[in-house]
């Protein structure tokens, strides 16, 4: 999935519109090809953003 700068942050959705990832940057490899990607939001990160959100 391509994403734009400034969408740090935002929710990654499935096509059920549930979140499954946290959009959290983006990449450029050796060659100069960018990539995009966040943590999967398993049980343990939902966790920590619960407990550590503001």
């Amino acid at each position: 999935m391509d994403t734009n700068k400034g969408q740090s942050g935002s929710a990654v959705l499935n096509n059920s519109n549930e979140i499954v990832a946290l959009h959290s940057s983006g990449f450029m490899f050796d060659d100069h090809s960018l990539a995009n990607g966040g943590p999967k939001m398993t049980s343990s990160v939902v966790k920590f953003i619960k407990n550590n959100g503001n």
